[in-house]
């Protein structure tokens, strides 16, 4: 049976940066579940998987404009020393900064996800459709 939207599939993945390190994998784990379609995972592999069957494998690779962005310097927050801050996303969950430099009474914050600014391969191979 092919993949289709709306269907949920279990696959097994490898997602690798362009200098080849990996930066996530299922193995080791159970595979991940998700609903095709529901925005669930990044566009590119939520695409990934349609039309495949069980077994099937693929490796793709999505720019990092359609995986987490590209890098913006603008994310980068300075706080001066103090300030109360809450950084949370649009849709209300925490969003993790990394303190990038402490100076002069400021604080540097970059907001930008770990992987923006990175393209990315996965390899994907299909293990149950439901």
């Amino acid at each position: 049976m092919a993949v289709k939207k709306g269907d949920t599939v279990k696959v097994h993945y490898v997602g690798r940066k362009q200098n080849g390190e990996i930066f996530d994998s299922s193995a080791g784990r159970e595979p991940l579940e998700f609903k095709v379609g529901s925005k669930q995972v990044i566009e590119d592999f939520d695409n990934s998987v349609l039309g495949l069957e069980v077994g099937d494998k693929k490796s793709f690779t999505t720019p990092a404009a359609k995986a987490y962005g590209e890098y913006d310097p603008n994310k980068i927050i300075n706080l001066p020393v103090g300030a109360k801050v809450f950084i949370m996303t649009p849709s209300g969950y925490p969003m993790p900064v990394v303190i990038k430099e402490i100076a002069d009474g400021v604080i540097k914050a970059d907001a930008n996800h770990p992987l923006a600014g990175e393209d990315l391969t996965f390899d994907v191979e299909l293990v149950e459709v439901k």
